[in-house]
Order: C-alpha cells, then structure tokens, then sequence
C-alpha cells in the first residue's frame, strides 16, 4: 500500500458517523468510570464476567443438575455483594481525592501523612478486588466440583493456589503466635 492509500484508509473511519458517535460515547463513559470509580474498566469488565460464570454455573448446577426450584434470594445476595464492591471503590476514590487536594497551610507533617493515607486506601482497594475476584474463582470452584467437572476443578486450583498458599502461611503465622503466647503465659504465671 502507498502512503496516500494508507491515508484514505484511516479517513474512511471518519465518514461514518456512528462509529465516531459510539466511539466518543464509549471513551467518555470509560473514562468516567476510571475517574469515579478508581478502577480501570478491563478490571472491572473481567469481575463481572466472573460474577457471571458463578451466577450461570449456580443457575445451572441447581435448576438441571440437583433439579431445584429457582431462589432468588441467593441472585440477589450475588447483586447486594457486587453494588457493595462498588460503593466500597468509589467511597475509596473519593477519599483518595479529598487527600490529595492541595492545602496551602498544611506542615510537612501533614502531608506526609496525606501521602501514607493516600497509599493505605489504595491498598484496601487492591485487597477489596483481589478478595472479591478469588471469592469469585472459589464460589465458581464449588459449583464446578457439584457438577462434577474435574478439568474445569483442576485449572481453577491452579488459579487460586497463590491465594491458598497465603492463607496457609497465615493461618500458620497466627497459630505460632498462640503457641509463643500461651508459653509467655505459662512462664509469667510461674
């Protein structure tokens, strides 16, 4: 291709207004949505596809495979946690934004604490959609080991296994801890 093909072929987009249209629409609302909400759309684009394997492998794994009625109070349970997450980022967001605006009398005190504050709400963030996304995978991991899907089990461990692993170092810390405590306690009583 010549440059002046190239050139024709890149103006062609522009002739069609729609695509124009859709394509601002769609930059504005996902840049509104990163803005407010503090989370990039491809985040929060595959924990929606996650809540929505759960509620469609739940759906499926009641209504075909056990043969139950529809309860529609565990789908709204499901809607409840995903409006809370939301509320939960944008709450942080906004708190984030507040510690950020720019104080003209503050010390070099407060602003450093303005920066550790600032830092700390964005690792709550980071805990909430790591905490949401493996309850996800492990609430999907139970529906897929009702339907008796193996494979599909064996890959979803494979996924959460990092998240296992910390939670048994965890376990593990607090429970050294108990034993370090309760020897502490023994010796101070004698």
């Amino acid at each position: 291709m010549t440059s002046k093909e190239y050139v024709i072929y890149f103006l062609a987009v522009f002739k069609n207004k729609a695509i124009m249209l859709f394509s601002l629409i769609q930059a504005s609302l996902f840049s509104f949505v990163e803005n407010k909400i503090g989370l990039s759309v491809g985040l929060i684009a595959v924990y929606f596809a996650l809540a929505g394997i759960d509620t469609a492998t739940g759906i499926y794994k009641n209504i075909f495979y056990k043969k139950q009625e529809f309860k529609s109070e565990l789908f709204f349970k499901k809607l409840f946690s995903v409006c809370i997450m939301l509320i939960a980022f944008v709450c942080i967001t906004m708190i984030n934004e507040f510690l950020n605006l720019p104080k003209n009398n503050t010390t070099e005190i407060l602003k450093s604490i303005n920066v550790y504050g600032v830092y700390l709400f964005n690792l709550v963030k980071i805990f909430l959609i790591v905490s949401f996304i493996a309850y996800e995978f492990s609430s999907i991991r139970e529906n897929v080991i009702a339907l008796k899907w193996g494979n599909v089990v064996k890959i979803i461990d494979l996924i959460l296994l990092p998240f296992t692993w910390i939670s048994e170092n965890i376990k593990n810390k607090i429970q050294e801890n108990k034993e370090v405590i309760k020897e502490e306690n023994v010796i101070s009583n004698e």
